[in-house]
This record gives structure tokens, C-alpha cells and sequence, in this order.
């Protein structure tokens, strides 16, 4: 299960910096567009084919059919599986981070509204998580490199980037802990206020 939630997190980190690199090569050639548009037009097809990758890939691991993994994924989930809850979660908010829309039957599952966090605490949140992060990054860089080496080959360089995802999460859980805020009230948040110039340079 850990290895499911660790290849959805990585996808997602894979695509935005495939959308950061798209848009410094729009910005290169004069064209003005939106980071939303970058996100639907661009990086959605690419998401939903990496996802597509991920199901395979269990479907060979278990030597099972679509419909019968999706029949067990929704029971569990019936069943109140924490884990699998908090991964179609997670998805569910990268998809409509990269410009998914939900389907009607996918909005009626959240029965909270996520409550809007202003502009200045999202901002404050970005920043202490960074300035967390950056007082971890120098031991987990030497720790890693004292148990792995350099990162010289894809395997290493993904183990690497799924121990950035996890340092930023613990710093993102521990920030938000503080400031009494849940994690889809601030990733709902950040999505709404996006195209915010002062946000984009936080």
C-alpha cells in the first residue's frame, strides 16, 4: 500500500515540474498562458496516462482484472481502509490540481466543504514549511548519501525524490498542525488562489 502512495506522489512531483519546464519554454517564445491552461492542456493527459501505468502495473503484480480491482479498492474504502481513503484523496486532489473536473458522484463522496484559508496564512503556511524543510534538507542529503552513495542511476535518483516527498509532507503535516489547519483545507485553498502572482513567488 505504502508503495501505491509513494508512486501517486511521485507522478504528481514528476508533473509539476513538467509544467514548470513547459512553462519557462512558453515564457521563452512569447506566449502568454495561464498556469491553470498549462495545467489542463498539458500535464492533465500526462497524469491520467501515468495513472493508467500505476493500475497496470498492480493489475500484473496481482494477476487481476480492472473491475475486480476497482470492486476491492471500493469496498475497502466502504469499509473505512484509512490508507486507500487518503490515496483516492490524494488523487482526486492532484486531478483537479492539474484542471479535472469531478463528476457529480465524485463531489457527493465530500461531505465537508473545505473551508477557504485567506491568501496571508497560505502564504505564511508555504514559507514555514519551506524554512522547515530547508533546516532538514542538509542531514536527510548526508544521511542518503551515506546509505545510498550519490544517486547515479534512475532507481537511486526516484528513492531520492520519494525522501524529498516525505520530508516535505512532515514538514507540511507539522506546519499545518500548528496553524490548526486541515491538509484539504490548504491543498483546496492553494489550488483556488494559484493564479495569485504574490502565491506563484511564495
Amino acid at each position: 500500500m505504502s508503495s501505491l502512495s509513494d508512486n501517486v506522489k511521485l507522478l504528481g512531483s514528476r508533473m509539476l515540474v513538467g509544467a514548470e519546464n513547459i512553462k519557462q519554454q512558453l515564457a521563452q517564445q512569447n506566449q502568454q498562458v495561464s498556469d491553470m491552461d498549462i495545467m489542463k492542456n498539458y500535464i492533465l493527459p500526462y497524469f491520467m496516462s501515468g495513472l493508467k501505468d500505476i493500475q497496470d502495473n498492480l493489475l500484473s503484480q496481482y494477476d487481476i482484472e480492472e473491475k475486480e480491482l476497482e470492486e476491492a479498492v471500493e469496498e475497502y474504502i466502504t469499509q473505512g481502509d484509512s490508507k486507500l481513503i487518503e490515496i483516492k484523496r490524494k488523487v482526486r486532489a492532484i486531478y483537479t490540481q492539474f484542471g479535472g473536473e469531478l463528476e457529480e458522484d465524485d463531489e457527493a463522496v465530500v461531505v465537508e466543504k473545505p473551508k477557504d484559508v485567506p491568501l496571508n496564512v497560505i502564504i505564511n503556511a508555504i514559507n514555514a514549511i519551506s524554512d522547515l524543510m530547508d533546516s532538514k534538507m542538509d542531514e536527510y542529503i548526508e544521511t542518503f548519501k551515506s546509505k545510498y552513495g550519490v544517486p547515479t542511476d534512475m532507481q537511486t535518483f526516484e528513492a531520492f525524490q520519494r525522501g524529498m516527498i516525505s520530508l516535505s509532507e512532515d514538514s507540511e503535516k507539522i506546519v499545518l498542525e500548528q496553524l490548526d489547519i486541515t491538509n484539504k483545507d490548504f491543498e483546496t485553498s492553494v489550488v483556488k488562489h494559484q493564479e495569485n502572482q504574490t502565491l506563484q513567488y511564495a
